[in-house]
């Protein structure tokens, strides 16, 4: 994995300053790439790349020696002397005047990203909307070229004053010490921003969890596994990737379980001293978990609304007609064989008895050979018309799911997000009121 340093050069008489990073103080410095490049790349290989992005003014005032008619020598001169192993070179761009050089400008800095890159930009030069577009071209290689950001740079000369005031404030180029602002906590932001987002909408955390964990770990490497806001977000991320896998894989009865570890994790977050930004992020998950409580079948019903809500129809389909079966065999007193398979297959054959009107003599396999139990079943669900055919309803979608829709009497995909919505609305009406019985 190759490092590459990439970075603009701007048409300004640059005055020599010292640049601060993390509190290493360079010498002084025409030129802020001096001091980025060194500190960020470590031991540079041949393997590694150096990029400075100019105008063709640019290139004749910084780039080469003597721009400005000072004797002073150009950036490739300056980075030439740091005697780095890494290649070294310029690339021209246009002014980004207009918005076809703003894409010209962003086709020709992707061109220089490799495949695995690991990133470093330093955006202290660019001109007016460049950070932006820099930031744009960033999140777009992390997708198209995998790269892995390792920092944004920015040397905020302007905060010992103009260059005159610099002049004449601080005669000595030593006394002139000007902060460099790393600035990719907020390009981890637009992460965490595009995670959650990929949470909500898709019902996937699997982005997110992995950006907990790496975003984490030094901190986490540094205090030994004690910082609480580091704990509190790896936790964060672990609950809900068990969360969406609890969906994913319809495991209706870790539900509740899993819901209380994730509302935990978010309690831990809430108290814990993050950054402000990610408060309302974590506050919209916090949201998305609300209405689960500890009753299976009130459990049941809002996750499968919340597979609705993220597409997930058929893990939606199957947790709603699961529920309606835990629903029967608790109002038939049975809740303590929720879970035995043979108890829930009665119960299952009970909903198509009373769906079909079977008389008792035809009643066969375990409903025929436990008719006691059978004909509790059949009066609970006698008592609470219309979910026998919520069942039927239900089965019918997720036999067609599962079968891959050969039936030439298949549902079309279109059909099934809305009716499984329908369904959701009946099943509710239904069951969230007390029984009759």
């Amino acid at each position: 994995m190759a490092r590459l340093y990439l970075s603009f050069l701007g048409t300004n008489p640059y005055v020599e300053c010292c640049y601060e990073i993390e509190g290493s103080v360079s010498p002084p410095v025409r030129f802020v790439q001096e001091q980025t490049v060194l500190h960020c790349g470590g031991k540079w290989t041949e393997a590694d790349r150096v990029v400075i992005f100019a105008t063709s003014l640019a290139k004749k005032k910084n780039w080469i020696d003597n721009g400005h008619n000072d004797g002073q020598p150009g950036l490739a001169s300056r980075l030439e002397k740091l005697g780095l192993k890494a290649g070294i070179k310029m690339v021209e761009i246009p002014d980004g005047h207009n918005e076809a050089q703003l894409w010209e400008i962003f086709s020709i800095v992707l061109a220089e990203i490799e495949q695995g890159d690991e990133v470093v930009f330093d955006i202290t030069h660019a001109f007016r909307s460049i950070p932006m577009l820099a930031i744009v071209i960033l999140n777009y290689a992390k997708v198209v070229r995998k790269i892995r950001l390792r920092g944004i740079y920015y040397g905020a000369f302007e905060a010992l004053g103009s260059p005159k005031a610099v002049k004449e404030n601080y005669p000595e180029p030593a006394g002139r010490v000007a902060p460099v602002l790393d600035l990719s906590s907020l390009d981890r932001l637009l992460d965490w921003s595009f995670a959650v987002d990929k949470l909500l909408k898709a019902g996937d955390a699997t982005a997110l969890r992995a950006l907990a964990r790496s975003s984490v770990y030094s901190l986490l490497r540094e205090s030994k596994g004690t910082d609480p806001a580091a704990v509190a977000i790896r936790r964060l991320g672990d609950a809900l990737e068990q969360f969406t896998r609890t969906m994913n894989t319809c495991r209706c009865r870790e539900i509740g379980p899993v819901v209380d570890k994730l509302k935990a994790a978010l309690s831990d977050c809430g108290r814990a001293d993050i950054i402000n930004p990610l408060k309302p992020l974590i506050d919209d998950i916090g949201k998305e978990v609300a209405p689960f409580q500890t009753d299976l079948v009130y459990n049941g019903i809002h996750a499968a609304r919340w597979c609705a809500r993220h597409h997930l129809v058929q893990q939606g389909l199957t947790i709603l007609n699961e529920t309606l079966v835990t629903w029967c065999l608790i109002n038939a007193g049975e809740a303590e064989q929720n879970t035995d398979i043979k108890t829930r297959k009665i119960a299952s054959q009970a909903l198509d008895i009373v769906t079909r009107k079977r008389p008792e003599s035809d009643w066969k396999g375990d409903a025929g050979d436990n008719k006691e139990l059978t004909h509790r079943l059949v009066r609970v669900i006698k008592d609470m018309p219309g979910i026998e055919k919520a069942s039927s309803t239900l089965r019918e979608l997720r036999n067609d799911i599962n079968h891959g829709g050969m039936s030439l009497k298949s549902f079309s995909a279109d059909d099934f997000g809305e009716k499984l919505n329908q369904m959701l609305d009946l099943v509710e009406s239904l069951l969230l009121q007390p029984c009759s019985n």
